[in-house]
């Protein structure tokens, strides 16, 4: 894996899971009781990052495990940067994962039963990912969330590669997941535009792997990459104030406070990035 790459990798990449789950009453789920589970993306600086699922569970107190898509028999190959978010209504930012019946309750975890997970780096080198145990017990996402009777819920996952994926001493990487679960009714997104500048005062181009940053006080909530066109998103933040803080070397910016608002995007305007002297 080439250095500029697992720098990248490194600022942080977001899977998100979008769960939406119309509560019902009995085992077979009822008339409209179903979950649909989505996966999209914050960008990342490779061509393509393939996650292969096998099975997609949800688990239900007093139930146990309960699978909702189940691809054992024909692995599903996903390249989430695909479904990264560009801000462009025009183009998904979500896939459609799973669609199947759920009845109301609460749960406790979500779990990714993976293959492998393979990066294709802008070198065309690619490179897998040591799993663990995860192609055979499962990737467990961790959140409590409840369905109430006849309501929709959606539910968001956030895989942070920042700290999910590890280089180990033989120039091998290992995926170590940090992941959070939250409500999506209480989530949202924030926006923004960074231009960058030279010393002179000039607007540059976007340098590569320039990355942006969502704090609480010194908890770092989520990052993204900076975009081409200088804008960007960052997926799963709790409604509530953050400082978005600029780490790309080389450059320097003043912190930027954001207010993000419950299932929408959440703008902070125009952040100006000046190379540092």
């Amino acid at each position: 894996m080439t250095k500029k790459l697992w720098k990248v990798a490194a600022a942080g990449i977001a899977v998100v899971a979008a769960v939406w789950i119309v509560g019902g009453c009995g085992g077979g789920g009822g008339a409209g009781s179903r979950l649909q589970l989505f996966l999209a993306d914050d960008p990342l600086d490779a061509k393509e990052v393939n996650i292969t699922i096998s099975r997609v569970d949800v688990h239900k107190d007093g139930t146990g495990w309960i699978t909702i898509r189940d691809f054992t028999s024909s692995p599903l190959t996903i390249n989430i940067l695909d479904y990264r978010y560009d801000g462009d209504s025009q183009t998904p930012d979500q896939y459609l994962l799973a669609d199947s019946p759920l009845d109301a309750g609460h749960y406790t975890q979500i779990r990714l039963v993976l293959t492998k997970i393979e990066i294709l780096d802008n070198s065309d080198v690619v490179h897998e990912c040591e799993m663990n145990s995860q192609d055979k017990t499962g990737l467990k996402l961790i959140g409590q969330f409840d369905v109430p009777q006849d309501t929709k819920t959606a539910v968001l996952v956030d895989f942070n590669a920042a700290k999910s994926i590890v280089a180990m001493g033989n120039g091998g990487f290992r995926l170590q997941p940090t992941v959070k679960v939250v409500p999506l009714q209480i989530s949202g997104v924030a926006t923004g535009t960074v231009v960058f500048k030279d010393a002179s005062d000039t607007e540059v181009p976007v340098p590569a792997g320039a990355t942006i940053s969502a704090y609480q006080g010194t908890t770092l909530a989520g990052s993204a990459l900076i975009n081409e066109d200088g804008s960007f998103g960052i997926l799963g933040l709790i409604a509530g104030d953050y400082t978005l803080k600029l780490e790309t070397e080389g450059y320097t910016a003043q912190d930027t406070s954001v207010t993000v608002s419950p299932g929408g995007e959440s703008s902070s305007g125009t952040i100006t990035a000046t190379a540092a002297p």
